[in-house]
């Protein structure tokens, strides 16, 4: 489990007890245009909305509009990012917007689609100067023709290496306009983004084709899926591709042969508390699914814990309020007796570290050993609040099997295997 904080945990527990803004936030138009939600939360977000569900049905999968968290940037902030710098000491100045050259509306669910964005703002994390500069918002108004909206930079970012690749690009309102240098030309500018666009759609055309094929022959294919510690306070998804399943890590690992995707802590204790709370049992088996499969490692809801997660160690320190108000974790701690346990003898100055107790750790891990008929390691997995499947490891990729309560009915009356 990822979160290295006790609250993370123990406030799973009490939610127990007791993206971004949704794509209707968008307003209609007559051309297609991106919408930004950064309000300074945890779930940043791109929106695209198109005139008409054709123009975005490549793109929102039959809808005229869809959401897109924005992903991580590597080594993006300050010095450690020329691009990045350069842009933020230049904007304005040495660096303008070519007005006369907006990008046609039909080019942007392209853009949305086949490259990844990151924003940029006066208050954006990766600003390496004062967050408060009067003088730099200032010049990035002026990236703006009057009246238009607040300017929004948009950063392409290497999907591989998720490092900056270029900042070609500012929003003024709904209109898109190529940014250019003191000596640069506007009109080549445009023509180099334009093709630029075209070259990673059509690359993204074949990427989406080769994963249609591999998808439709997903038993055959050999994958090497399983829930990984790379620390005592954090797990990752570890999935590897071979040469025929490759085109499935290029859509899920935006790389061809293996990724490692982090776990929610948070979710993960929610998972297993959710798990502890009744008893399950396994119904009959399902072939493996590269669409079930990317359900638990593409979705921004979704957990997966083995018996080796329980394990996973979370620092006392509080995340929230005063540095030395401890009130939540103790509260939990007495309602949750017998599930969460201080590595010491519990002292809030001491900063100990917390584990789930042995007992409860057994207890769980002994209705897990069950789920997996010939000894696979079983894998536990869900969305929300909700446990849904167990993956068994084993044979060329391994295989599903939905779970239920004791008392509940299998989907489409299948029993148990």
């Amino acid at each position: 489990m990822s979160n290295r904080n006790a609250r993370a945990l123990l406030v799973a527990a009490s939610v127990l007890l007791c993206f971004a803004r949704a794509p209707g936030a968008l307003a209609e138009g007559r051309d297609a245009y991106l919408g930004f939600f950064l309000r300074g939360d945890l779930n940043p977000a791109i929106g695209l909305s198109c005139a008409t569900e054709q123009e975005c049905l490549a793109t929102c999968q039959g809808g005229r509009e869809c959401l897109r968290p924005v992903g991580p940037c590597l080594d993006c902030v300050g010095a450690r990012s020329p691009e990045m710098a350069n842009f933020y000491q230049n904007a304005g100045t040495g660096v303008s917007a070519c007005h006369e050259q907006r990008l046609v509306p039909e080019l942007v669910p392209e853009l949305f689609r086949a490259l990844e964005l990151i924003p940029l703002s006066p208050s954006s994390p990766y600003n390496p100067l004062s967050l408060k500069d009067a003088s730099l918002e200032a010049r990035f108004r002026s990236l703006c023709p009057a009246g238009s909206g607040d300017a929004v930079a948009l950063a392409v970012v290497d999907r591989a290496t998720r490092a900056v690749q270029s900042i070609p690009l500012v929003a003024c309102g709904r209109e898109l306009y190529p940014l250019a240098g003191l000596t640069d030309d506007c009109v080549k500018k445009s023509v180099e983004l334009q093709d630029g666009i075209f070259r990673a759609a059509r690359q993204q055309d074949r990427i989406d084709a080769a994963f249609a094929a591999a998808r439709a022959r997903s038993e055959r294919l050999a994958f090497d899926y399983e829930v990984v510690a790379f620390s005592e306070f954090h797990e990752f998804q570890y999935l590897r591709c071979d040469a025929e399943s490759r085109p499935v890590c290029q859509v899920l690992c935006e790389s061809g042969l293996s990724c490692s995707l982090p776990v929610d802590g948070e979710r993960n204790a929610r998972g297993v508390l959710r798990f502890g709370s009744a008893r399950w049992r396994a119904c009959d088996r399902e072939a493996f699914s590269v669409d079930l499969l990317l359900r638990y490692l593409g979705s921004e809801r979704s957990f997966a814990f083995t018996s080796r997660s329980l394990a996973q160690r979370y620092d006392s320190d509080p995340e929230e309020g005063a540095y030395d108000d401890f009130s939540v974790i103790d509260r939990i701690l007495a309602e949750f007796r017998g599930v969460f346990r201080p590595d010491g003898e519990w002292s809030a100055q001491d900063y100990r570290g917390f584990l789930v107790s042995p007992a409860y750790r057994e207890s769980i891990a002994r209705e897990m050993r069950k789920l997996c008929g010939d000894g696979a390691e079983p894998v536990v997995l869900g969305t929300g609040d909700s446990v849904e499947r167990v993956f068994c490891r084993s044979g060329l990729n391994g295989y599903f099997h939905p779970l239920i309560r004791d008392g509940e009915r299998c989907p489409g009356g299948k029993g148990e295997p």
